[in-house]
C-alpha cells in the first residue's frame, strides 16, 4: 500500500512542476482509458485529471465515456463514481462535464483539457440505450458472502481497492422494467463443488431481491445454475421474449 501511495504522490509532484503554458493547443487529450476496472488506477486517473485543470485556471475538463457493448451494466458504476469523486474532492462540478458516447467495443473514458475553457471535443449526442434484440449480458461479479441484509457481491469486502465493483441491482431492474419484451436471467457458476449449495442460495435470494425490492415481476425473472466453473459468480442477463436462453459467459467477472 506504501509504494501505491508513493508512486501516486510522485505523479501529482511531476505534474505540479509542468508549467501550464507547457501546452499551446487550446484543447488537449489528457488521458484514455479501456477496460480499466481496479479502484487504484481509476481514481488515480481522475485524480490526475484535477490537478491538471487546477494547474489551469479558467480551464474545463470533459470526460467522455462509453460502455462496452457485450456488458453494458458494468459501465454505470464507474460513470457515476467518477462523477461522484469529483465532488469528493471538493472540486467544482462546473469545470469537469461528463458525456456518454454510444456502446463500443470496450469500456473506454476519454479526458480532455480545454485550456481556455471554451474550446471542446468533439461531443456524442445524447446517450440513448440500444434496444436489446438477442441475449445481453448486463453484468458480472463474484458472490462473496449471504448476509442478514443479502447477497454480496464484489471485493470491496475484503480488499481497500478492488477491481470487482460488484452489482448495482437497481440499474438491471431499470433495464428490465425499461422494455416490456425483456426478461431478466439470472445465471450462476460455483468454484468448487462444496459451494454449489450456497451458490443456488445466492440465486434465489438475488431473485427475491430482484422482485421485492426492485419491482421487477417474479414472473419475469429466471435463475440457473451453470455448474462448476473457475468462481463463485453471478451474471445477469437481458433476454427479449422468444430468444435462446442464454449460457454462463466465462470470464467475465473482472480480476481481484
Amino acid at each position: 500500500m506504501r509504494s501505491r501511495f508513493s508512486a501516486f504522490v510522485v505523479l501529482l509532484l511531476a505534474l505540479a512542476l509542468n508549467v501550464a503554458g507547457q501546452y499551446t493547443s487550446n484543447l488537449f487529450l489528457s488521458d484514455r482509458t479501456e477496460n480499466s476496472f481496479c479502484t487504484e488506477d481509476v481514481r488515480l486517473r481522475i485524480d490526475t485529471l484535477l490537478v491538471e485543470l487546477q494547474q489551469r485556471p479558467g480551464s474545463v475538463g470533459y470526460v467522455i465515456g462509453s460502455a462496452d457493448r457485450s456488458i453494458p451494466g458494468r459501465f454505470l458504476k464507474y460513470f457515476n463514481n467518477l462523477q461522484s469523486h469529483v465532488i469528493y474532492r471538493k472540486f467544482d462540478p462546473a469545470r469537469v462535464k461528463f458525456y456518454r458516447a454510444p456502446d463500443g467495443k470496450s469500456m473506454r473514458f476519454d479526458h480532455w483539457i480545454s485550456v481556455d475553457g471554451v474550446t471542446t471535443p468533439e461531443l456524442p449526442p445524447a446517450y440513448r440505450p440500444a434496444k436489446i434484440v438477442e441475449p445481453t449480458l448486463f453484468d458480472s461479479s463474484a458472490i462473496i458472502s449471504i448476509t442478514k441484509e443479502g447477497v454480496e457481491f464484489g471485493y470491496g469486502f475484503e480488499t481497500v481497492e478492488p477491481c470487482d465493483w460488484g452489482l448495482r441491482l437497481r440499474d438491471f431492474a431499470m433495464a428490465v422494467n425499461a422494455d416490456p419484451n425483456l426478461q431478466a436471467y439470472l445465471i450462476a457458476s460455483a468454484g468448487k463443488q462444496s459451494r454449489t449449495r450456497f451458490v443456488r442460495r445466492a440465486l434465489q435470494l438475488t431473485s427475491t431481491t430482484l422482485s421485492r425490492e426492485h419491482g421487477i415481476p417474479a414472473s419475469k425473472i429466471k435463475t440457473r445454475y451453470a455448474g462448476i466453473q473457475r468462481d463463485d459468480e453471478m451474471q445477469l442477463w437481458l433476454v427479449p421474449k422468444g430468444s435462446p436462453e442464454p449460457t454462463f459467459r466465462p470470464g467475465t467477472s473482472p480480476y481481484k
